[in-house]
């Protein structure tokens, strides 16, 4: 592929996942104004948030081994188009009703994308060095799009009004529909990635019913009869799921996928999304509760937080993953995410400072996140065949998707203990990051020299 459209290729993919994960937190802070607007009562208000998280977190897996199947350059623009086309229909909706099925067609849509991000990245880059710094923006322009969703939010919807949180993603889209089919690389579909239909659904099935019980746990309390029946039948679903598995040719989730560095990383995402979702509502809960700072305030406050990952993530992210390895890369970032958990739960309850207590804990956290969101993909996507990158990736997306549901489900209901009334979940935070860190450094291996040597380190095991 020429240089040079290569790195085209990878603005277009950078863009999509920046609208994606942005998706996730800008209707926050514009919640009031729409629940104004539409007359959303508190149901509707929480399924406009739950309804995008919890189809996009349940689908991953699927939207993984569709990607393998069908090509992920065609299942990527598909993806897009359907996320474009939500968030249209978001921005003009008239009701609480549409409104709802918007979001959870964008959830469809982003579960779709995201997994071929990655096999694309890794099809488009085959030198190493290059391959670092093209993942090292990914994880930059994601990580702002996630960290930077509540002070863009705020500034959007008192300058131009709450539709435009959704509307903002169609130029986008447009953009990256019409240039896509020039500027990224065909990949060969792989017939043999066809799920079958009920494994599929079993699956699918149940991380969407544990999805929603993690999203729901924090209002309706974890103990309550809506969030334990969901519970249950996430997890019969799931042990369904296993049983057919095992049995089944056709395998959603192929035996040759699970390597020991896809489970590792698997399950390092999944502790790293319990610990790092928490922290971004823990600090919003810190400065507005105890800072006294109005929403917007709040939100443009976290935004030096969103810029540090991001420019931490382009420049310092990519040299460390050269020189040391995706390993080392993330064992370092856990490590720094929970030394700022850990200082951020000291902060005073009253009479705080945000340039003292929050921001430079807040700098520390951020280059924590930049080093996380690269370190916990790449390793899994290089261990495995260059047809199985899709249900890799979305292994790893899925189970950050569920541990960021865990952990607000989790922690946040954790009762006060201390000066700070946060101070128990940001230490529960810590503890997550840590055994994170705990997993990777016993079963992820160390640096290689290639994607080759990787897998075959893998194959001998």
């Amino acid at each position: 592929m020429n240089p040079s459209l290569r790195w085209w290729a990878l603005t277009l993919v950078v863009a999509a996942e920046f609208v994606v994960f942005l998706d996730i937190a800008i209707v926050n802070v514009a919640l009031p104004t729409m629940r104004t607007d539409l007359d959303l009562g508190a149901g509707e208000v929480s399924l406009v948030v739950d309804s995008y998280q919890v189809i996009f977190g349940g689908l991953l897996l699927v939207g993984g081994r569709i990607a393998d199947f069908f090509g992920r350059k065609r299942v990527f623009l598909l993806g897009f188009a359907i996320f474009t086309a939500a968030s249209l229909g978001a921005g003009l909706a008239t009701s609480g009703a549409l409104l709802i099925a918007s979001r959870a067609v964008q959830g469809l849509g982003a579960a779709l994308l995201v997994p071929a991000t990655t096999a694309l990245i890794v099809a488009v880059f085959q030198d190493e060095r290059e391959r670092s710094r093209a993942f090292g923006i990914w994880g930059a322009m994601r990580a702002g799009g996630a960290s930077s969703g509540a002070a863009l939010g705020g500034l959007i919807t008192q300058a131009l009004g709450w539709e435009w949180v959704f509307l903002i993603n169609v130029p986008i889209g447009i953009a990256v529909l019409l240039a896509g089919p020039a500027l990224l690389p065909h990949l060969d579909a792989d017939p043999g990635a066809r799920p079958g239909f009920v494994g599929a659904l079993l699956g699918t099935g149940g991380l969407l019913v544990l999805s929603a019980a993690f999203v729901e746990a924090p209002s309706a309390g974890w103990t309550a009869p809506l969030t334990l029946g969901l519970t249950a039948g996430g997890v019969v679903l799931l042990v369904l799921f296993t049983a057919l598995q095992a049995r089944s040719s056709n395998k959603l989730v192929p035996g040759r996928v699970l390597t020991r560095t896809v489970v590792a990383t698997t399950t390092v995402s999944l502790l790293y999304g319990a610990s790092h979702i928490p922290l971004f509502l823990l600090l919003s809960f810190y400065l507005q509760n105890s800072l006294r700072y109005e929403p917007l305030l709040a939100g443009a406050a976290m935004l030096p937080v969103g810029l540090v990952v991001m420019a931490s993530s382009a420049t310092l992210v990519p040299r460390l993953m050269s020189r040391f390895g995706a390993r080392s890369t993330l064992l370092t970032g856990l490590g720094l995410l929970a030394v700022a958990l850990l200082v951020l739960a000291r902060a005073p309850h009253d009479g705080g400072s945000y340039f003292v207590d929050v921001l430079p804990a807040g700098v520390v956290a951020a280059a924590g996140l930049s080093c996380c969101f690269s370190g916990v993909t790449v390793p899994a996507v290089e261990s495995v065949a260059d047809q199985d990158t899709g249900i890799a990736s979305g292994l790893v997306n899925s189970a950050q998707r569920i541990g960021s549901g865990l952990g607000v489900a989790v922690l946040l209901p954790l009762p006060a203990a201390g000066f700070n009334p946060q101070t128990p979940a940001l230490v529960g935070a810590a503890v997550f990051a840590a055994l994170g860190a705990l997993v990777a450094m016993a079963a992820i291996p160390p640096k290689q020299t290639g994607i080759s040597e990787v897998r075959q380190a893998e194959s001998a095991r």
